[in-house]
């Protein structure tokens, strides 16, 4: 659950030490670096009132691997969606099928305002499909994708 700018307003003002600092969770700093996050507009209405306030933020090396993964989620939908548009129907079907769905998927997720993301199953099921079609002797398709 987020605090609202006005309940973290009101706390800094009241609370001795309060800025000091603040430590920050993954959530709020998916959600603030994600338009389509559903807590997107209260994560950067959070960061500026604590900037405003000159509160440094901080965050353990569990919240910034855990960003770092949930970042690279994203980073790898893209990469694959754009290997969808660029080479579509010349994809072997199984991997055109799976990146279509997945295609189609995200779509509906864009449609309704919301982050897409996939679980760690599904990226290695489409890594293995990518990595059994080498259009080169020398890389298969999840080279190209990473």
């Amino acid at each position: 659950m987020f605090v609202r700018g006005c309940d973290l307003k009101f706390f800094i003002a009241g609370t001795i030490g309060a800025k000091a600092g603040v430590i920050v969770d993954t959530n709020i700093l998916f959600a603030a670096n994600y338009s389509l996050d559903s807590y997107h507009e209260e994560a950067v209405e959070i960061f500026k009132i604590l900037d405003s306030e000159c509160i440094p933020r901080f965050a353990n090396t569990n919240v910034r691997s855990e960003f770092i993964h949930l970042t690279r989620k994203i980073v790898i939908i893209q990469a694959l969606l754009d290997l969808f548009h660029e080479i579509g129907t010349d994809l072997p079907q199984a991997v055109y099928n799976k990146l279509k769905s997945l295609k189609t998927r995200s779509g509906q997720k864009e449609k309704a305002e919301a982050l897409f993301r996939i679980q760690d199953d599904e990226i290695k099921e489409i890594r293995q499909l990518l990595m059994a079609y080498r259009p080169s002797e020398k890389q298969d398709l999840w080279d190209w994708v990473s």
